[in-house]
């Protein structure tokens, strides 16, 4: 309950917290015995609690951000529990100065949102630790209930997109991989999109069972160390946020801007469907009693959008080519319909077993499927051509080098989770214990020929000639294809094609967390308020991963792929036809890929599979299990009457890996006489590559402490210093087993005899000094601005190496002897690197403005950084410059939200054949989303919302010393406008 208590006296008062106006119960408000020296914070219930008082008369001052201070006095008897309940109101909203009367339905909506930016501003303010707050109503409705929709408008937060999903969120600077998400404290499980990744994904999460979201920048000796640049906390609602029942709902549609019709279409798969498309959500919550309660939240969300991609590639080498006078080969165009369905059911029970403990109960499952159907076409100008026949405005092919190629990834991605977790706290007068255990489960999986169709289909005309005029960036060039006979080739008729090869990848995986937590807080009569918090927290997470990729090449009746006269046409898709592509190019025929499955069924003969099928499915097939044990010990003291706090301790991780992986024996398909079991090459390679016949196990242990001083050098003027020392663990891929020993087909005699590549099972993790100092002013009656700079100190950099096998490396990674001098690439830690950085925080309601003004409010914040050290290759995702900033009007029938979301630079990985430091990176982009409502009654609100409403590219460049600016634009994509429109309420 209270966060501080007191001792040495013989009464106690304790009683709720309120918003008089919205009617929920206030998280952290600050309760002082004034004269005592005795402060509380309330707990998440609205609860407080300050005990050892004298008898007689006290004076109560309760305070909470953006609500009006109110003294109150009351009268406490020894050995008599008093109770006291404070509503606190809003004077500068309500007008009314007394705080004695509200008008409850005349400010219900401007309140809410009022409130959303206080909770969130009070949580801040009052933290020992630095982190950052958002509540669930502060950012307006989302109505696909994506949690990175909210996170994205924090400093220091940047979400990765794909497509038009936000995937996955990173703190100052650090990959998603070393970004924790969890709910209440307890992390969840993300099964990756079937990869060995830490990365968590949002797509299977809701934010409608979620009452706030934390980002933590520097954890305390109670929170697990893995957080090199922060985490994600997702705060769930609560049954006892009010103290009556209450039913919340929305109903709405979604639409694309590109498809405003009620009418079938085409898309995104071989059917028609509808694009407006409807959705809901609620929240119920009941205190039944004032002892027990519940929330039952649901959400429902279907949406369809465009995607379209325009990709130029530049040839560096060959012919007359250089990196310094490149030509533009190929242009590819892709049409990439999607559709998405969300599901989210949540419930959390809260029982009072006595006055001083609380049983909580959380349970939340979420569904996620989607589908995609790319559908692309590559005009490739051909290799090797010559000085003389390209600019950098066209390129003029050989003749007969040119060819036009289609392609498609379509596609089922689905899967669930869940989250359960249970929870007991007991408050005494100076003990606190919580008690937890919890379980999180995920699945993930890609379906296509389940569901009757491949998932990929590659259809091919060849000896072209193609010439590609007017370039200019990443925009379609004018493109002339003539055949052998000069005659011109029409590239979007598919009756030009034939088929070339197919593809299945059909994904399997889940990940699993189990955890216990136990948390103990005494607080030691001291000559300054102390406590001790002791805890132990024990997470054990298994992920497994079965990845089948299967290639076939047509070769038709006749038995020869380049002789087959299967032509295409026979298989057009019959449904999408006609659908502009984009990019003011003409609508092409496309493949279907059901049809050409059912030709696969029909003639399994006229395909014949890759050898190395089952090379793909043995070295994508993995199991591992990580515990994690943890215990920490931590104090926290009070001083100078509460002015200045201290906290500060340290906690020990220790990890156990056990991972299984694939074995490659390059002997395995021969007997011991070293003669072939077998002459077909896929059984050789079923042989050679033995599936989970690798195991790795290994354990690694740490201290880490942190620091925290907060000092309140005036009453709305806070300092804040932070020292943690913290840990980044490597990929699951980095570190589960898998040898590749690929011989070279006829080495020189005394060079190496081949290419081994080992995954090193033995990498350590990251280790970071984090250090940090802020200082903010907290304006009246809600607002902040802040300032902070921060330093992160990194060891143990992972890199990647290449070198001649020597006899340690033979021991290191258990190579048999005769693979000495053979060339070996790895990955080590190799180097050490410093994020160094600013950021500034700043929002505020304006209600010191006269008449209509004072119902705005306004926020920007941003985050600036510097990455420097000897290896910083591995910072793939490192965005130097974020910013946010927006401004909203709170009346009281209308509301408006205006937000701007900036994303600068952001490297994606290094690139060899572009020259001195080349590399891959997207360009800086600028979102802007809009929220209004209308308030059509005291109890219904129209709204509408848009996402991305000028529908800013996603640009991907190409850099390198010497390349020039023209061939740097290398891919496009648009995603389209995302609407809702709807109504939303309460009762």
């Amino acid at each position: 309950m209270p966060a501080l208590q007191a001792q040495d006296g013989t009464a106690a008062v304790s009683g709720r917290v309120s918003n008089a106006v919205t009617g929920s119960y206030l998280n952290n408000a600050r309760v002082t015995a004034v004269g005592t020296g005795k402060t509380v914070f309330t707990n998440s219930y609205g609860e407080y609690r300050i005990s050892g008082l004298p008898a007689g008369e006290v004076t109560l001052e309760v305070f909470y951000t953006g609500l009006d201070t109110k003294t109150i006095t009351v009268q406490v008897s020894s050995g008599q529990p008093t109770t006291q309940n404070v509503a606190l109101t809003d004077s500068a909203l309500t007008g009314d100065v007394d705080g004695d009367t509200v008008v409850l339905d005349e400010f219900i909506v401007q309140a809410t949102e009022q409130a959303a930016d206080a909770i969130a501003i009070n949580e801040q303010r009052f933290s020992t630790n630095l982190k950052n707050v958002v509540s669930a109503d502060a950012f307006g409705d989302v109505t696909e209930g994506n949690p990175g929709e909210f996170l994205k408008y924090l400093p220091g937060v940047s979400v990765d997109y794909v497509a038009a999903d936000v995937r996955s969120v990173s703190v100052r600077g650090f990959g998603s991989s070393f970004t924790s998400v969890n709910v209440d404290g307890n992390r969840m499980a993300s099964a990756a999109s079937s990869g060995a990744s830490r990365s968590f994904e949002l797509e299977q999460v809701s934010m409608n069972n979620v009452a706030r979201l934390e980002v933590v920048k520097v954890p305390t000796p109670s929170m697990p160390a893995d957080s090199l640049g922060g985490s994600v906390n997702l705060v769930s609602k609560n049954a006892f946020e009010r103290d009556n029942a209450e039913f919340k709902y929305r109903v709405y549609t979604s639409i694309s801007d590109e498809d405003f019709t009620l009418s079938s279409t085409p898309g995104p798969s071989v059917e028609r469907s509808r694009k407006i498309r409807p959705g809901f959500d609620f929240s119920y919550s009941n205190p039944l009693t004032s002892t027990f309660g519940f929330i039952l939240n649901g959400l429902h969300s279907d949406q369809f959008n465009e995607q379209h991609r325009s990709r130029t590639t530049w040839q560096t080498s060959g012919g007359g080519a250089s990196v310094e006078t490149p030509y533009m080969r190929t242009y590819t165009v892709q049409d990439g319909p999607k559709e998405t369905r969300r599901d989210s059911i949540g419930v959390n029970a809260d029982w009072k077993v006595s006055d001083r403990s609380v049983l909580s109960f959380g349970y939340q499952w979420n569904d996620y499927d989607s589908f995609f159907g790319n559908r692309n076409y590559n005009v490739n100008a051909g290799s090797n051509v010559p000085t003389g026949s390209f600019s950098d405005t066209y390129t003029q092919g050989r003749s007969g080098a040119g060819e036009v190629t289609g392609g498609m990834s379509f596609r089922n991605k689905f899967g669930t989770t869940n989250h359960a977790n249970l929870n007991w706290k007991f408050y005494g007068d100076d003990l606190e214990v919580n008690a937890g255990a919890y379980y999180s489960y995920a699945t993930n999986k890609y379906r296509d020929i389940e569901n009757g169709h491949f998932s990929g289909v590659n259809t091919r005309v060849r000896s072209l000639t193609v010439r590609h005029d007017n370039i200019n960036g990443t925009d379609a060039p004018d493109m002339t294809i003539v055949d052998s006979s000069g005659a011109a080739v029409d590239w979007t008729d598919l009756s030009n094609y034939k088929l070339r090869s197919v593809r299945s990848q059909e994904f399997d995986s889940w990940d699993e967390f189990t955890g216990f937590n136990l948390d103990v807080t005494k607080r030691i009569d001291l000559a300054v308020p102390f406590e001790l918090k002791a805890g132990l927290n024990l997470r054990e997470q298994e992920r497994d991963i079965i990845r089948r990729q299967d290639d076939y090449n047509y070769v038709g009746p006749d038995g020869s792929a380049e002789s087959n006269d299967d032509w295409a046409a026979p298989f057009m898709d019959e449904i999408y036809v006609n659908q502009d592509p984009h990019w003011g190019l003409p609508a092409p025929q496309y493949v279907d890929p059901y049809k050409v499955y059912q030709h696969f069924l029909a003639h399994p003969d006229y395909f014949v599979a890759n050898v190395n099928n089952w090379q793909n499915r043995a070295q994508n097939d993995y199991n591992l299990t990580e515990k994690i044990s943890a215990a920490y010990l931590q104090g926290d003291w009070s001083l100078m009457d509460g002015k200045m706090k201290f906290l500060t301790g340290f906690r020990y991780e220790k990890t156990e890996i056990d991972g299984i992986g694939f074995l490659y024996n390059p002997d395995g398909h021969l007997d011991a006489n070293g003669n072939p079991l077998s002459n077909d090459v896929a059984t050789q390679r079923r042989l050679q590559y033995q599936r989970r016949a690798a195991s790795v196990s290994r354990s690694y242990d740490g201290v880490y402490p942190s620091a925290h001083l907060v000092y309140n050098i005036k009453q709305n003027l806070i300092l804040r210093l932070a020292f943690a020392k913290t840990i980044g663990r490597p990929d699951f891929a980095q570190i589960l087993p898998g040898t590749v020993i690929d011989p070279y087909d006829n080495p020189i005699a005394g060079e190496p005899g081949g290419q081994i590549t080992v995954r090193n099972t033995g990498l350590k993790p990251y280790t970071g000094d984090n250090f940090d100092l802020s200082l903010e002013y907290y304006f009246e009656p809600a607002g902040v601005l802040s300032v902070g700079v921060f330093q992160k100190n990194i060891t143990d950099f992972f890199g990647g190496i290449a070198k001649f096998v020597d006899q340690q490396d033979l021991n290191d990674y258990n190579l048999d002897p005769e693979y000495l001098g053979w060339d070996l690439t790895t990955t080590v830690n190799s180097g050490d690197a410093k994020i160094a950085g600013w950021e500034f925080n700043y929002s505020q309601q304006l209600t010191m403005l006269p008449s209509f003004w004072k119902n705005f409010s306004v926020f920007a914040n941003g985050t600036f950084l510097d990455l420097s050290g000897n290896n910083t290759a591995d910072f793939s995702g490192f965005i130097e410059k974020t910013g946010n900033w927006g401004v909203s009007y709170g009346g009281k029938r209308f509301n408006a939200k205006i937000k701007w979301n900036h994303r600068g630079e952001q490297f994606r990985s290094f690139r060899s054949g572009l020259g001195t430091d080349g590399a891959e990176y997207y360009d800086s982009r600028t979102y802007l989303d809009v929220n209004f409502d209308y308030k059509i009654t005291d109890r219904i609100t129209a709204f509408l919302n848009a996402r991305n409403i000028l529908n800013e590219q996603q640009l991907l460049q190409r850099y390198g010393d010497e390349l020039p600016n023209y061939a740097r634009d290398y891919q496009a994509e648009e995603f389209g406008v995302q609407y809702a429109i709807g109504i939303k309420g309460k009762f």
